[in-house]
Protein backbone atom coordinates (compact mmCIF):
# COMPACT_ATOMS: atom_id res chain seq x y z
CA UNK A 1 0.00 0.00 0.00
CA UNK A 2 1.21 3.23 -0.83
CA UNK A 3 1.05 5.94 1.48
CA UNK A 4 -0.81 9.73 0.41
CA UNK A 5 2.73 11.28 1.33
CA UNK A 6 4.48 9.14 -1.65
CA UNK A 7 1.44 9.44 -3.65
CA UNK A 8 2.17 13.39 -3.89
CA UNK A 9 5.70 12.73 -4.44
CA UNK A 10 5.32 10.58 -6.79
CA UNK A 11 2.96 13.11 -8.62
CA UNK A 12 4.74 16.67 -7.99
CA UNK A 13 7.54 14.88 -9.83
CA UNK A 14 5.72 13.80 -12.84
CA UNK A 15 4.11 17.30 -12.68
CA UNK A 16 7.42 19.02 -12.47
CA UNK A 17 9.72 17.17 -14.64
CA UNK A 18 6.63 18.13 -16.96
CA UNK A 19 7.22 21.88 -16.43
CA UNK A 20 10.71 22.22 -15.89
CA UNK A 21 11.34 21.63 -20.06
CA UNK A 22 8.87 24.22 -20.91
CA UNK A 23 10.01 26.97 -18.26
CA UNK A 24 13.70 26.36 -19.64
CA UNK A 25 12.17 26.85 -22.81
CA UNK A 26 10.24 29.72 -21.87
CA UNK A 27 13.45 31.30 -19.91
CA UNK A 28 15.75 30.73 -22.79
CA UNK A 29 13.50 32.15 -25.38
CA UNK A 30 12.26 35.48 -23.55
CA UNK A 31 16.22 35.87 -21.92
CA UNK A 32 17.92 35.05 -18.28
CA UNK A 33 17.13 38.69 -16.88
CA UNK A 34 16.23 39.82 -13.15
CA UNK A 35 13.66 41.29 -14.78
CA UNK A 36 11.90 38.80 -17.20
CA UNK A 37 10.46 36.80 -14.36
CA UNK A 38 11.20 33.16 -15.95
CA UNK A 39 13.87 32.07 -14.21
CA UNK A 40 12.65 31.76 -11.22
CA UNK A 41 10.43 29.64 -12.67
CA UNK A 42 12.75 27.40 -13.33
CA UNK A 43 14.35 27.20 -10.11
CA UNK A 44 10.74 27.01 -8.52
CA UNK A 45 10.82 23.63 -10.52
CA UNK A 46 14.01 22.37 -9.28
CA UNK A 47 13.05 23.16 -6.31
CA UNK A 48 9.89 21.19 -5.72
CA UNK A 49 11.26 18.44 -7.92
CA UNK A 50 13.92 17.75 -4.97
CA UNK A 51 11.95 18.20 -2.21
CA UNK A 52 9.70 15.56 -3.92
CA UNK A 53 12.58 12.92 -4.39
CA UNK A 54 13.71 13.57 -0.55
CA UNK A 55 10.47 12.99 0.42
CA UNK A 56 10.49 9.74 -1.45
CA UNK A 57 13.57 8.81 -0.12
CA UNK A 58 12.69 9.54 3.54
CA UNK A 59 9.77 7.31 3.07
CA UNK A 60 11.58 4.61 1.64
CA UNK A 61 14.33 4.92 4.91
CA UNK A 62 10.94 4.40 7.01
CA UNK A 63 11.90 7.86 8.76
CA UNK A 64 14.36 6.50 9.94
CA UNK A 65 17.01 9.45 8.73
CA UNK A 66 15.05 12.73 9.73
CA UNK A 67 17.44 14.87 7.64
CA UNK A 68 15.72 13.73 4.34
CA UNK A 69 12.26 14.75 5.56
CA UNK A 70 13.19 18.24 7.25
CA UNK A 71 14.87 19.10 4.21
CA UNK A 72 11.72 17.83 2.05
CA UNK A 73 9.59 20.05 4.13
CA UNK A 74 12.37 23.00 4.20
CA UNK A 75 12.79 23.09 0.35
CA UNK A 76 9.19 22.67 -0.11
CA UNK A 77 8.34 25.52 1.37
CA UNK A 78 11.01 27.70 0.01
CA UNK A 79 10.06 26.69 -2.99
CA UNK A 80 6.88 29.24 -2.73
CA UNK A 81 9.69 32.05 -2.91
CA UNK A 82 10.42 31.92 -6.28
CA UNK A 83 7.12 31.52 -7.39
CA UNK A 84 6.51 34.90 -5.50
CA UNK A 85 9.50 36.27 -7.14
CA UNK A 86 8.21 35.04 -10.73
CA UNK A 87 5.18 36.93 -9.88
CA UNK A 88 6.27 39.97 -8.70
CA UNK A 89 8.66 40.56 -11.88
CA UNK A 90 5.80 39.82 -13.90
CA UNK A 91 4.00 42.27 -12.89
CA UNK A 92 7.48 44.95 -12.90
CA UNK A 93 7.36 43.84 -16.21
CA UNK A 94 4.04 44.80 -17.16
CA UNK A 95 4.31 48.19 -14.92
CA UNK A 96 7.47 49.28 -16.69
CA UNK A 97 5.78 49.27 -20.11
CA UNK A 98 2.67 51.03 -19.01
CA UNK A 99 3.32 53.40 -16.07
CA UNK A 100 5.09 56.76 -16.21
CA UNK A 101 8.41 55.74 -14.43
CA UNK A 102 7.69 58.67 -11.29
CA UNK A 103 4.98 56.75 -10.51
CA UNK A 104 4.45 54.49 -6.78
CA UNK A 105 3.07 51.39 -8.44
CA UNK A 106 6.66 51.29 -10.20
CA UNK A 107 8.22 51.53 -7.00
CA UNK A 108 5.80 49.07 -5.10
CA UNK A 109 7.12 45.52 -6.21
CA UNK A 110 10.55 46.67 -5.14
CA UNK A 111 9.22 46.80 -1.56
CA UNK A 112 7.45 42.98 -2.52
CA UNK A 113 10.99 41.43 -3.21
CA UNK A 114 12.18 42.97 -0.45
CA UNK A 115 8.98 41.09 1.95
CA UNK A 116 10.10 38.11 -0.14
CA UNK A 117 13.77 37.93 0.60
CA UNK A 118 12.66 38.32 4.22
CA UNK A 119 10.33 35.39 4.18
CA UNK A 120 12.23 33.37 2.64
CA UNK A 121 15.31 34.13 5.08
CA UNK A 122 12.61 33.59 8.33
CA UNK A 123 11.42 30.03 6.65
CA UNK A 124 15.13 29.06 5.97
CA UNK A 125 16.07 29.65 9.86
CA UNK A 126 13.01 28.44 11.04
CA UNK A 127 13.51 24.93 9.12
CA UNK A 128 17.30 24.85 10.75
CA UNK A 129 16.17 25.59 14.16
CA UNK A 130 12.90 23.22 14.52
CA UNK A 131 15.32 20.24 13.13
CA UNK A 132 17.93 21.22 15.25
CA UNK A 133 15.12 21.35 18.32
CA UNK A 134 13.79 17.93 17.26
CA UNK A 135 17.43 16.23 17.10
CA UNK A 136 17.74 17.75 20.71
CA UNK A 137 14.67 16.30 21.72
CA UNK A 138 15.20 12.93 20.55
CA UNK A 139 18.71 12.69 22.06
CA UNK A 140 17.49 12.98 25.11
Amino acid sequence: MVSERFAIAIAEIIVYALLLPISLFITIRHGISKSSGYLPLCIFCCLRLSAAGLGIASENDGYTNRANLVWSEILGSVGLSPLLIAGVSLITRVNKNSIPRSSFRTNAPRVLHLFNVLALALTIAGGVLLSSYKDSRQRS
